[in-house]
């Protein structure tokens, strides 16, 4: 196995190459035009250092990585290995933690950075797609190896979801593939459905694929239950395959479609029924005027709205406004494998639909972080910060904060509103006061304001590590107790005009998570700023609750109890 991979984002320009030799693993890493730093680690077999590599790769493609054209493919030089670690070896001595500065990405601020493939972007019919033919010679043999390298499968934890998104570390086709080619992938996911246990989760393949493998979507009949949500986008992925096509064969194709006075949906017994994709071919095809599109969904009855239209049919509109307007109009809902069509084809325009969806009340905590995952492996934006800072406090509040810590440079960027740019203090508090020093001359507006006040809270002196009175009540400790929240991210609490340490909040945080009011706590209380510990006692709460809400760790809220007041109170008023 061999990568070479880069990242160019703003003032940032890096490279990140390995390779897999039996059982080592060598990676080559730095700034662009630089030597790099090249290590190597030894695994206890081959298999384990090819997933190891996987595992690595896959993270740094998930953090915008790329694959490198005309990157050198002359293999790496191993240095020394590191041999796996003996149960009984004494603890490494920890490497210095180099801190690399933060950049503010020079994206434009609505810019939603999707990296999507060619074909997805025809869901959006303003935006015209070409696609090349892949000139690729077929060899089953490497699409194995491929298929084995690329494709993610489902963890057993999401089988409750009965069907997941594919995901894979990069896109199977940016090109159209050949007969053979798509034939190959047609059959080889059939296989893994076929060879899947009952309790496994089922892939659900994208529409732009599905549209992919079948070569186009050229006739609008639907046969059996075929749901809409899948049909209309399909339809509209084969754009820039149906617009390859000879002239003649266009023709044909267009001949063959109902009329556009049959309509979409029709009434059968106790139900309304999809029945054909006529309209979605004829847009793919160049065919659809805006007059045409308009009245063939003018022509869908009301009471299919309410049962089974979804908002997708709003792609044939032809601006992102109008797409948005008719379905929150019409009230549809928009399926999980539906919100990238749906984000391709209206921008930021569309986030509060989005949102919508994620936050539903009939959506459940696991089903709403998988939607929201579902967008946040394509958008890296800053177009699309508000929409994760407003998911902050939903059921997908994991999701979008390791979304946000992982896009600080774009978050800096975003036009937000100063109680957006408040809602990102969490995520900037996570950097050094060097970074943010550095970057708050590239800020401007609410989020400015925000650095500076970061800025302007480092400036109160730290409680003195041996003060007496903390001393003789931080006794009787437990241990530190499980987080799944970085205690970084929570505000300083000013207790006698001094800031509590790193290490002080995890001492406090071990007296939190007691069954009583421990003393510790009943000395921060007493001493401690009204309006600091307030602050603090409702960031550990939204914290809790942005991390999933945790049930082990529901000593979260009663700990925060402790030390709350009345902002603390108005929090917890509406649950």
């Amino acid at each position: 196995m061999q990568r070479r991979l880069s990242l160019t984002e703003g003032n940032s320009d890096k490279f990140w190459y390995i390779d897999v030799a039996d059982d080592l693993v060598t990676v080559r890493y730095g700034r662009r035009g630089s030597a790099g730093t090249t290590k190597t680690k030894q695994y206890d077999t081959a298999e384990k250092a090819l997933a190891e590599a996987e595992k690595q790769v896959a993270s740094k493609v998930k953090k915008g990585y790329t694959d490198e054209e005309g990157a050198s493919t002359q293999a790496l030089t191993p240095v020394a290995p590191t041999e796996p670690t003996p149960k009984t070896a004494p603890a490494p001595v920890a490497e210095p933690v180099v801190v690399e500065p933060v950049v503010v990405s020079d994206a434009a601020a609505d810019d939603l950075g999707l990296r999507v493939t060619p074909f997805e972007l025809a869901y959006d019919l303003s935006r015209e797609v070409v696609v090349e033919v892949d000139e690729e010679s077929f060899d089953p043999r490497n699409e194995a190896e491929r298929a084995a390298r690329v494709v993610i499968p489902p963890e057993k934890k999401d089988a409750y979801l009965g069907e997941v998104p594919l995901v894979t570390i990069e896109p199977l086709f940016t090109t159209l593939p050949s007969a053979e080619r798509r034939e190959w992938w047609r059959n080889h996911f059939e296989e893994r459905k076929a060879a899947a246990k009952r309790s496994d989760p089922h892939i659900e393949l994208p529409h732009w694929l599905n549209a992919v493998l079948k070569g186009g979507i050229r006739d609008a009949a639907v046969t059996g239950w075929v749901r809409a949500h899948d049909a209309l986008p399909e339809a509209l992925a084969s754009r820039p395959i149906l617009m390859a096509l000879p002239e003649e064969e266009r023709q044909r194709i267009l001949a063959s479609l109902p009329p556009l006075s049959e309509p979409m949906y029709t009434y059968s017994p106790c139900v309304w029924d999809f029945t054909h994709t006529g309209p979605f071919i004829r847009a793919a095809l160049g065919a659809l005027s805006e007059e045409e599109a308009w009245r063939v969904l003018d022509d869908i009855p009301q009471e299919a709205f309410e049962e089974r239209v979804t908002a997708l049919v709003a792609l044939l509109l032809p601006t992102p406004e109008a797409r948005v307007e008719f379905a929150t109009r019409h009230r549809l809902r928009l399926g999980m494998v539906d919100a990238v069509p749906w984000l391709i084809a209206t921008g930021h325009h569309g986030l509060d639909l989005l949102k919508r969806e994620i936050a539903s009340e009939d959506r459940s905590p696991n089903g709403a972080m998988a939607y929201a995952r579902n967008i946040a492996t394509v958008a890296h934006g800053p177009g699309v910060v508000p929409l994760f800072l407003d998911l902050l406090a939903t059921k997908a509040g994991p999701v979008a904060t390791e979304w946000l810590n992982s896009h600080i440079s774009q978050a800096l960027k975003a036009r937000l509103t100063l109680s957006q740019a408040e809602q990102l203090k969490p995520t900037l508090r996570t950097l050094t006061i060097d970074q943010l020093r550095d970057l708050l001359p590239d800020t401007t507006g609410p989020i400015r304001a925000v650095v500076e006040e970061l800025l302007a809270e480092a400036t109160t002196p730290n409680l003195p590590t041996d003060t007496t009175w903390w001393v003789e009540a931080a006794t009787s400790l437990p241990k530190p107790p499980a987080v799944s929240f970085d205690l970084a991210m929570l505000p300083p609490l000013i207790v006698d005009g001094h800031r509590l340490t790193p290490e002080h909040i995890t001492q406090l945080f071990q007296a939190l998570s007691t069954d009583t009011d421990h003393p510790l706590v009943a000395a921060v209380r007493d001493r401690a700023d009204v309006v600091s510990r307030d602050g603090f006692a409702v960031a550990v709460f939204r914290a809790w609750l942005a991390s999933g809400a945790v049930a082990k760790q529901s000593w979260c809220l009663t700990g925060a109890g402790w030390l709350g007041d009345s902002r603390f109170v108005a929090e917890l008023a509406p649950l």
